[in-house]
């Protein structure tokens, strides 16, 4: 009798991309602190590598470093608790959820960062519950870019617009019902 591999179903609803970096983790409740290395980032969440355990449920707060686009190390900081642990030999590898997404107000480096490699590497946008994403949203809905962000400049049926120091996008006019 032949046994059919079951098919795993991935429930996350944030596409995870391959991401090189390093999470500085801070426990405040005791104070520790520990280095990791990022295996994946979502816009929801990270996974890490730790030589350190820290609990399924502990809150922390991640310093997160990487190189950006021009070489240059960059940090930001998010909240978060540990939402599970596995051991790996000596190690152990962690999922941690983010207290709120990734957003540009509050870590807008690693935002361009993302937006950076996505777009260069053509990866999928962040998210799988087919929501309008942030950099789908400035592709498609040039009217409220504009009144959220700086200024759009129509040119015929098309427009340009930038977020200074991040990136620029160009989209189709369509006008409001």
């Amino acid at each position: 009798m032949a046994y059919k591999k079951k098919k795993v179903i991935d429930g996350r609803k944030w596409y995870r991309y391959n991401f090189f970096g390093k999470a500085e983790i801070t426990v405040p409740e005791d104070g520790s602190v520990s280095d990791a290395s990022i295996a994946n980032i979502s816009f929801a969440g990270l996974g890490v590598y730790s030589p350190v355990l820290i609990r399924k449920g502990k809150k922390i707060t991640v310093k997160i470093s990487f190189i950006d686009s021009n070489g240059k190390v960059q940090d930001e900081n998010i909240a978060g608790k540990v939402d599970w642990v596995s051991k790996l030999g000596k190690s152990y590898l962690m999922g941690i959820f983010f207290d709120e997404e990734l957003n540009a107000v509050k870590q807008p480096l690693l935002i361009k960062h993302l937006a950076w490699l996505i777009n260069s590497y053509n990866f999928p946008q962040p998210y799988k519950d087919k929501r309008v994403s942030m950099l789908l949203l400035l592709k498609r809905n040039p009217y409220l870019v504009k009144i959220k962000i700086f200024s759009v400049t129509p040119l015929y049926d098309t427009c340009s617009w930038s977020i200074p120091d991040m990136f620029t996008l160009n989209a189709k006019v369509y006008p409001l019902p």
